[in-house]
Order: C-alpha cells, then structure tokens, then sequence
C-alpha cells in the first residue's frame, strides 16, 4: 500500500500540472515552449503532461467538480503569469480535506 505522502507526491502533484498543462495547450492555444516558461518546467515535462506519459492521472481529478473549477482558476493564474505555487499548495490542501483525496487515493491505489 503507497502511502498518502507518496500519492500526492508521484500521483496527485503532477496529475495537477497536467490538467493545468492540458488547459492552457487546448483550451488556450499556448505553444508547449509557453506553458514551459510561464509554468517554470521545461518543455520536454510540458510533452510528457500532452502525451499523457505523465500525470496520466489526471483524469480522476477532473471527474471532482469542486477540483476541476480549481483547475481553470489556475490555469487563468499561470496564463496571466501571476505566481501560481500557492495555488498549487492550496489546491492540494483542498485535496486533502474532507473525502476527495479518499476518492482519489482509492482510485490510484486499486491498481
């Protein structure tokens, strides 16, 4: 069994960058060099989160309706290029409170 530290860390953290990355990519029409600027992470991270190699994940987080606004809020933040590591820190105690991270940490560790 993983343990919760290790599923926001390797599962959660980047299933959030992806969401993030897919957002601003399809929805926004950033080229993957922009989103790498604006995000501080490389273009190569930027690939991966696209071609779903990492953060594969991501699509249990978008099934959470009250995760998913969260996710377009901070899309808008990277996008206006306002600092968006506390959002990322508050989203992840949102994830943490209540039965959301049980949601989520059944669903990845089920495999």
């Amino acid at each position: 069994m993983k343990l919760p530290c290790e599923v926001i860390a390797k599962e959660i953290l980047p299933s959030i960058r992806s969401a993030v990355v897919f957002i601003l990519y399809n929805e926004y029409g950033l080229t993957q060099t922009e989103i790498a600027e604006k995000m501080g992470i490389t273009q190569a991270s930027v690939n991966q989160y696209i071609q779903e190699t990492r953060g594969k994940n991501k699509i249990i987080l978008e099934q959470i309706p009250e995760i998913r606004e969260k996710l377009r809020e901070m899309a808008e933040i990277v996008l206006n290029d306002e600092k968006y590591s506390d959002s990322l820190c508050n989203l992840c105690k949102d994830i943490r409170k209540d039965k959301v991270f049980c949601k989520i940490y059944k669903n990845l560790c089920s495999d």
